[in-house]
């Protein structure tokens, strides 16, 4: 019913499209949002934190793959590569499910569960976003929760008119094939834009195939000269053969992209609608409102096996159901005001979010490899509510900014088991928790477009339900995810030149280490105990003068501290002092470009140095295949375009141009090799 009701409302904003074409006029109509950063350039470069702007031609110069693929390039950014869902670190911390990352779009969560379960099972598709808008250390007060790794805010695109209809088709490596169809109108005071979206192919392991369908509604406009709404609506539906298990060392030295788990199937089906409302009450101040409401289904059937001691792994006759139901909905109000205290000017900025949210977890056992029904083994529904506020005031001073800010953050989490073991079972308990962060940060003009900035700030996490309540519902000692985040930095545009270098510093009071599946090793949260991170970023873009079509792009990262920072018994030995799992030491990511008007080439290298992937620092590959060093690599990657008219353009791009064979991650359950070289070839007709 849910997926008639999208496909009918596209069907008639399509029909609408047609008619108001002629009318439409020559500007975007930019919808009312919460906004991460400003998307003007002078208040950006005064953002009292490190940040990242992946704008409409970065995304064009190297056309990601995917959400992850986009963000990979981003000092300090650390991605494992998974068709469909986003594993991103930050900063040293955990790439497993994107949990110490909050992930936005245009605002709203995307995480299935955010107190639930931060896991990133899905991610949007790169296809419909026109910016990417990164917030590091100083984000944790305006946004929450799991804002530790910062705040990546995927923005779609907005109504217009220049090129705004196409029709584009790719091909690709291993049957790849893709469509997009984009419209979008602008009439007045108002704009319509459309997007439909499919892909179909196979990764780069065996039995790997996906198909992803994909609809965007976007409509709105305003209501006067004072107020501005917007509707956006969603639906996405992908079914991927993905699997937890990798391969153990002896068959990953056979052969790398082999797969034995060739019935493992995940479907996601999600439904979303924002709803946004701009009031501008007078010169100086405004409101903007964020209703989201999203409902995700995720079932993941995966194949039952088994290893032995040798490396083998057999696959056996049956498998299980791990199916959840996520309903998530919320308010977020902001009010903005510029105000004056004598001589200085001040920027307040207060904030308002209610949030609730469930989740039914439905575990079956299946009677055969591919059975999509059985026995019900697990049956539990978890669910979590949560008010927070916040406020921000920035004095203005003739070249300092200063802004002071509080977030009070409240969340209930509660769990009821009714069935375990196959047996009923009808226990259950809850958490109460309220968190009080506080931070502060400060930018200096050094010269025109130049600004030094530093920050310090709290940031905290919520452990994910099924680690605060464990499986008997009984409540887990479990500490609240604390840091201390300080940043000092600069940053500087000019024509030519855009830098920014940071030094930047996490300072956990207690780290969740991750130990579920997705984590690797073992199951369960732990506390960790103090971990520190400390390194370094740098992110350039020049242009030289004398050759303003080049451009060349450096994004890179040193972080020669990531370890555990207090007594850590692991195995019946003190870990204090060794390094963090998945976190390299060395990150670096460059393109060297030429624009033409008519034309674009760019290629690019990313290198990660070696990472550990347990917390024992095990040097030598286990041979269940999840422990050991993941060793460094560096990959070559390829983009080109060629405006053949002005209405027709040929796309190319090749991933991993060397066919290099590497380890991506040994978590879940085994070896992961990363992508094998790719080409696409897309065709794209404007109208």
């Amino acid at each position: 019913m849910k997926s008639l009701l999208i496909f009918s409302l596209t069907a008639m904003a399509a029909t609408a499209l047609a008619q108001e074409n002629v009318q439409k006029q020559t500007e975007t109509i930019n919808l009312p949002t919460i906004q991460v950063l400003s998307d003007k350039q002078e208040e950006v470069l005064k953002t009292p934190g490190a940040i990242t702007v992946v704008n409409k031609e970065n995304l064009r110069e190297t056309r990601p793959v995917s959400a992850q693929d986009a963000v990979k390039k981003t000092a300090g950014a650390n991605v494992i590569e998974a068709e469909g869902i986003a594993y991103i670190g930050m900063r040293g911390l955990s790439p497993d499910g994107s949990r110490k990352v909050l992930l936005l779009e245009d605002g709203a969560p995307l995480a299935l569960g955010p107190y639930i379960d931060s896991s990133a099972y899905y991610a949007p598709i790169i296809e419909r976003m026109e910016r990417i808008d990164i917030r590091k250390g100083s984000s944790s007060l305006a946004f929450g929760p799991s804002t530790i790794g910062g705040v990546i805010n995927f923005i779609t695109k907005n109504p217009t008119k220049d090129h705004g209809n196409a029709v584009t088709l790719t091909g690709g490596s291993r049957d790849y094939k893709e469509l997009l169809i984009e419209g979008s109108s602008v009439r007045n005071d108002s704009g319509l834009l459309v997007n439909l979206f499919a892909k179909d192919g196979n990764g780069s392991r065996d039995n790997t195939h996906f198909n992803t369908r994909d609809v965007l509604l976007k409509y709105g406009g305003a209501l006067s000269d004072k107020s501005y709404v917007g509707i956006k609506l969603s639906h996405y539906k992908s079914e991927a053969e993905l699997t937890y298990l990798g391969l153990t060392q002896k068959l990953y030295d056979q052969d790398a992209y082999q797969n034995p788990a060739e019935n493992d199937v995940l479907y996601i089906t999600r439904y979303e609608m924002d709803l946004t409302y701009d009031y501008q009450i007078d010169g100086r101040s405004r409101f903007s409102t964020l209703f989201y409401v999203n409902q995700t289904m995720r079932d993941w059937w995966r194949q039952d096996f088994s290893k032995n001691a040798s490396g083998d792994i057999t696959m056996a006759g049956t498998n299980k159901g791990r199916n959840r139901t996520f309903d998530v909905a919320g308010i977020d109000t902001r009010y903005f005001l510029n105000w004056n205290a004598g001589e200085i000017s001040n920027d307040l900025q207060v904030g308002l979010r209610l949030h609730t949210e469930d989740m039914r977890n439905v575990e079956v056992k299946g009677a055969t490899a591919t059975a999509r029904s059985g026995v019900i083994d697990v049956d539990d529904k978890r669910y979590a509510d949560a008010q927070a506020l916040y406020a921000e005031n920035t004095l203005n001073f003739e070249k300092w900014t200063i802004t002071p800010g509080v977030r009070v953050e409240s969340y209930r989490q509660s769990r009821m088991i009714y069935r375990k073991s196959s047996a009923d079972f009808n226990q259950g308990s809850e958490n109460r928790n309220t968190e009080y962060l506080g931070g502060l940060g400060t930018t200096y003009q050094l010269a025109a477009q130049q600004y030094v900035f530093a920050g310090i700030h709290q940031g905290f996490s919520p452990p994910r339900v099924q680690d605060a309540i464990d499986n008997n519902g009984q409540a887990v000692d479990l500490d609240a995810e604390r840091s201390v985040n300080v940043e000092l930095g600069y940053r500087s545009a000019s024509d030519n030149l855009h830098l920014e270098a940071a030094l930047f510093q996490l300072d956990f009071s207690n780290q969740l280490i991750q130990a579920t599946e997705s984590g690797g090793a073992a199951t369960g949260l732990t506390n960790g105990g103090k971990t520190l991170h400390q390194g370094l970023e740098l992110a350039v873009r020049y242009i030289p003068e004398i050759h303003r079509s080049m451009f060349i792009d450096l994004n890179a990262t040193y972080m020669p501290v990531a370890k555990f920072n207090s007594t850590r018994i692991i195995g019946g030995a003190d870990r204090e002092g060794n390094r963090l799992p998945y976190a390299p030491e060395y990150m670096v990511n460059t393109a060297v470009g030429y624009k033409r008007q008519d034309w674009l080439a760019s290629l690019q290298y990313s290198f990660v140095s070696e990472q550990y992937a347990d917390a024992e620092n095990t040097v030598e590959g286990s041979v269940d295949g999840m422990r050991g060093v993941l060793p460094s690599y560096g990959l070559f990657h390829l983009t080109g375009e060629y405006q053949a008219t002005q209405d027709l353009t040929l796309e190319l791009s090749g991933r991993n141009l060397a066919d290099t064979t590497y380890i991506s991650s040994r978590a879940p359950q085994g070896i992961f090799p990363g992508m094998r070289r790719t080409f696409y070839v897309g065709l794209r007709s404007a109208f």
